[in-house]
């Protein structure tokens, strides 16, 4: 894992990773959890 390289073009910096991250969990989940609730109901 070379996510301390920032000549890395596939590891950006830790702060945008994290809000990356964070930003594409939530997106997801959301979708995610709406369609298995959709369905449950």
């Amino acid at each position: 894992m070379n996510a301390d390289s920032p000549e890395s073009p596939r590891s950006p910096p830790p702060a945008h990773s994290t809000v990356s991250t964070h930003s594409y969990q939530s997106a997801a989940s959301t979708p995610t959890e709406s369609s298995s609730n959709r369905s449950y109901l």
